[in-house]
């Protein structure tokens, strides 16, 4: 097939930026339906940087700063994008609102869908009813409930895949753990951070702080980490990140608003490091309980698991990364793009 693939205004598709997971994602996917023998164009910012097999279109130069008008970001760079849009046999967008659905109420022939990194906010995606269906793609099962239950869509599961090569395995841990996401209060850095203070764990606090809503939440968990002795390291690149990752004795993960995937939680795993994470959104879907770590009701269950940790053996974390690899998301997309392809839609 010839798949055109159109990623956000706000960062390149490149697989070494130190954030921009959802981009990550989109690299990762153009990887690998290239390399299934597709002819992929990712319709993408400056500077991303093109996989082996794959093709890049230029759409001008990332935002990359979270306070800007995200609605007209997206519209003017689709508006760079829809002129092409007629010679591919399918169009993906991995974007916030959408645009491409314009491309196809012009040309009705086209074959679109949609994967969505997030919650689809009501206000936008729910205005009016859309003349065509959606081809909408969640990134897990706890998605899909969401979009069919707080918006009304159906949609295809196609995971999330993490190039495994990224993440090397390592048997031997250190003694310390780590929290890993942006610093933001929806992904609980405090909660870990209480957890290392109940626990007297050593605790790395790594994450993005370039692309935040609120530098005071920032400051917040840079002196909590003086106060309880962890190390605030802040955000990395993605060679920096996987290290980490493979150090750790456990990632502990606290998000709290309905997590669509959690790709951190598969980064982690990938390395062989245990997850302890609150049960929130996708998390349980990835994390096996018992096997590949725990998932805990509260901070305090969070706790007591911290002790059991050498229970989980890290190279049954790395096999159940390889479920979310790069090549089982690609075979997976490509499947739903082929139905889509021969006349399903959903």
């Amino acid at each position: 097939m010839k798949i055109a693939l159109l990623s956000t205004a706000f960062f390149g598709v490149n697989p070494t930026r130190s954030y921009g997971g959802a981009e990550l994602v989109t690299y990762n996917l153009w990887k690998g339906l290239s390399d299934r023998g597709n002819k992929v164009v990712c319709f993408s910012p400056d500077p991303s940087s093109s996989p082996p097999k794959g093709y890049h279109f230029s759409t001008g130069s990332a935002s990359d700063t979270v306070n800007s008008d995200w609605m007209s970001l997206e519209k003017t760079m689709w508006s760079k994008c829809d002129p092409h849009f007629d010679n591919f046999d399918a169009i993906v967008g991995s974007n916030w609102f959408g645009f491409e659905y314009q491309s196809k109420s012009r040309n009705p022939k086209l074959n679109v869908a949609h994967v969505h990194h997030g919650h689809m906010s009501p206000q936008w995606w729910n205005r009016n009813t859309p003349p065509f269906p959606l081809n909408l793609i969640a990134i897990s099962r706890f998605m899909k409930n969401q979009y069919k239950t707080v918006n009304g869509y159906d949609s295809q599961v196609c995971y999330n895949g993490v190039d495994m090569n990224l993440y090397p395995y390592k048997g031997d841990k250190s003694d310390r753990f780590l929290f890993l996401g942006r610093i933001s209060n929806i992904k609980g850095p405090h909660l870990a951070l209480e957890c290392a203070a109940k626990t007297g764990i050593s605790l790395d606090v790594v994450g993005a702080t370039s692309f935040i809503d609120d530098p005071k939440y920032v400051d917040r968990i840079d002196n909590m980490c003086v106060e309880v002795g962890a190390k605030f390291v802040g955000e990395v690149d993605q060679k920096t990140k996987s290290e980490y990752l493979q150090n750790a004795k456990a990632l502990l993960v606290c998000s709290q608003f309905g997590e669509p995937y959690g790709l951190m939680v598969t980064e982690a795993l990938a390395a062989g490091t245990p997850v302890i994470a609150l049960r929130d959104g996708a998390i349980p879907e990835i994390v096996e309980h018992g096997k590949s770590g725990f998932i805990c009701e509260n901070v305090n269950e969070m706790a007591e698991y911290i002790k059991r940790v050498d229970e989980i053996d890290p190279r049954e974390c790395r096999r159940r990364a390889e479920l979310f690899s790069l090549e089982r998301m690609s075979e997976r997309y490509e499947e739903v793009l082929k139905q889509m392809v021969d006349g399903f839609t959903w």
